[in-house]
């Protein structure tokens, strides 16, 4: 059974801190789970099949850590295979009305909360602290990530069966005709990026959101009312380690 996220420390304002893998390598997994609280595993712009999402998923149960999987689209055919493989909850890409909301929440829950077909043998009978249930079946997180999404958040939030929204800074950058690196201090992401947040937490709801690895905008992020903050992921680790340590060396040697 999937691990839960720990969402009473999470609405109480306690920052969960989660690392993003994209490369199919479970082992990564073993290694580094003990430094974070949760996993960001991206099925939609990592490098990872269904059967490297399994593995993923499986190894993030075997180390007692949540897995958020990140799915492809809106659609029932990439959401339920996700959900089937019993992970703790889905991040779903690009949401930007209500309606389409309850399109994924419909794509998400059984019947009568919804229209997902009843399958996937992992949910009901791989042993665990207890046998999942059709009414309990894995967090439902939306990905705001567009000023269309922004100015629907509260809509957005409100949507019964979802629990949570993930901001995506990168992709809202370039929805306002900015670099898709611009600091989340800049004024007018940090506008929206609080906007979001006060939505979510009015809501009663969880917010989340891809920050950095700059620890005042994540003490930042905090402030603001995220609580649920990835900051880094597997590749992007991998480069900035490697690029140092090379560095370190070849001045270390003249």
């Amino acid at each position: 059974m999937a691990w839960p996220l720990d969402t009473e420390a999470v609405n109480a304002g306690e920052v969960q801190l989660g690392f993003g893998l994209g490369v199919p390598a479970p082992a990564i997994l073993e290694v580094m789970h003990k430094d974070w609280d949760w996993f960001f595993i991206d099925g939609q712009h990592g490098q990872l099949s269904y059967d490297a999402l399994l593995y993923m998923v499986r190894t993030a149960d075997s180390v007692r850590t949540p897995s958020l999987v990140r799915v492809r689209d809106h659609s029932m055919g990439s959401i339920g295979p996700v959900l089937d493989m019993d992970c703790t909850g889905i991040i779903v890409p690009m949401v930007n009305t209500a309606d389409q909301a309850r399109q994924v929440v419909d794509h998400s829950k059984f019947p009568p909360q919804g229209g997902r077909s009843l399958a996937g043998h992992r949910i009901f009978e791989v042993p665990g602290e207890g046998k999942r249930t059709i009414t309990d079946d894995g967090l439902i997180i939306v990905q705001v990530e567009t000023e269309q999404a922004v100015n629907n958040v509260e809509a957005i939030v409100q949507t019964p069966g979802v629990d949570g929204i993930f901001l995506g800074p990168g992709d809202l950058c370039m929805s306002l005709g900015l670099s898709h690196d611009t600091p989340l201090t800049e004024p007018i992401l940090a506008e929206r990026l609080t906007r979001t947040a006060e939505a979510a937490r009015a809501a009663g709801k969880i917010a989340s959101c891809w920050g950095s690895t700059d620890p005042q905008v994540t003490a930042m992020l905090a402030d603001i009312g995220y609580s649920l903050i990835a900051v880094t992921s597997d590749t992007s680790l991998v480069a900035v380690a490697s690029a140092a340590l090379a560095q370190d060396l070849r001045t270390a040697l003249g």
